[in-house]
């Protein structure tokens, strides 16, 4: 029995399949033509808009050359006396570079709680160091985390808000170099003359007074540390900000305290291994006068001015030997200094490098430069909650 059956209609997508009719798409243009205007005034003006208020953005950046450390043990004892470089792991430098305490020093040097800036789109930017205003803190202190809204009226006088509605609102005219009263807190506006042409347009200025404790948690979230190389040891410091001065100041003064610190680390290992050496110097002082008073009497007692070439074998090899005996004795004070030294809580100071002492063990001074590199970061950083690797380290 045939039955007849029936065929679905192949299905053609033209979106997909074929392709667009140029006089559809031109019908439909027109058709919607003030449509496709308006959208292209709108996307007009507001590129025009955007470019008018935004704030340009720029990366700042410098660099800094970390000393790589000589791991090999001195050869004799005077060239341990040479300056060291100190901790010279390069995580740990990465790490100090960007640590809470350093960051916070060099905030607290510059004195970068008062802002004085405008806004654009989306962004603002500080008038740093050509701030029109200048301000000055009251006895009562300044207060912190409040956005102020500076508007020049005439003369002497300008209006002062508070733009924030989570605060106790301030709305009201003031006066240059008289002390304004917020919650508490004081603080004195002086115009700067020779920028009168900027506070004098009426245009919006906003000043906000912010703590070292939120500048330096602040700067360690913008600023980037990086290798310039891969293989090198040169660090690269950069902020991205739309005040590059700003921001050049403050890795100028970074490279500067660093730097600055490290010398000073530099100069008191330096002290601490010649004090060390010193005082073993003492030692071997005693002993020489000891041993030519000796000396001076036997010849004395025995009449011999002069030596044959067989005693001045025998003097030579003892002098020998008493050089061997000195610098056993020296490692073996190194040794009880640091035994005295790793039973001592709360060193904050790195040890003296064995090698410094004429100790050509590669293991040991491994050890000690690890252990000075620890010491570094966790003296480095801020107490407690600012390092969460505290108790580990």
């Amino acid at each position: 029995m045939n039955q007849d059956i029936k065929k679905s209609p192949k299905v053609i997508h033209p979106g997909l399949f074929g392709t667009l009719n140029p006089q559809k798409v031109v019908v439909l243009i027109l058709r919607n033509w003030y449509v496709y205007l308006m959208a292209l005034i709108i996307a007009f003006a507001g590129s025009v808009l955007y470019l008018k208020y935004k704030i340009p953005s720029y990366i700042s950046s410098t660099t800094i050359l970390i000393e790589e450390e000589d791991n090999m043990p001195a050869e004799d004892l005077l060239q341990g006396i040479s300056l060291r470089p100190g901790v010279q792991n390069l995580d740990n430098q990465l790490i100090i570079i960007s640590s809470y305490s350093l960051i916070n020093s060099v905030i607290q040097d510059l004195s970068y709680e008062i802002d004085v800036y405008r806004k654009g789109f989306l962004s603002k930017m500080s008038y740093f160091p050509m701030s029109p205003l200048r301000i000055e803190a009251g006895d009562e202190g300044l207060p912190y985390h409040i956005e102020f809204l500076f508007q020049h009226v005439e003369g002497d006088q300008f209006h002062l808000s508070t733009k924030t509605k989570r605060v106790p609102q301030l709305d009201s005219l003031f006066t240059f170099g008289k002390p304004i009263q917020y919650e508490g807190h004081s603080f004195t506006i002086f115009p700067q003359p020779e920028l009168a042409y900027i506070y004098q347009t009426g245009d919006k200025i906003f000043i906000k007074f912010r703590d070292d404790e939120t500048l330096t948690n602040q700067y360690i979230e913008r600023m980037e540390v990086n290798l310039a190389a891969r293989d090198g040891s040169i660090v690269r410091l950069s902020l991205e900000g739309t005040n590059k001065t700003k921001d050049v100041v403050f890795l100028n003064k970074l490279s500067e305290i660093y730097i600055g610190d490290n010398l000073d680390k530099k100069n008191t290992e330096a002290d601490r291994i010649i004090a060390f050496i010193d005082s073993q110097l003492e030692g071997v002082k005693d002993s020489l006068e000891i041993t030519e008073t000796e000396l001076q009497e036997f010849r004395s007692r025995n009449r011999v001015m002069d030596v044959s070439a067989q005693a001045q074998q025998i003097v030579d090899q003892a002098v020998v030997l008493e050089n061997e005996r000195a610098q056993l004795n020296l490692q073996k004070n190194y040794y009880e200094y640091l035994n005295r030294y790793l039973n001592r809580e709360g060193n904050d100071k790195a040890p003296v490098s064995p090698s410094s002492m004429g100790i050509e063990d590669f293991m040991l001074t491994s050890l000690m430069q690890e252990l000075a590199g620890l010491q570094a970061e966790y003296f480095s950083s801020a107490v407690g909650e600012r390092n969460p690797l505290q108790g580990q380290l």
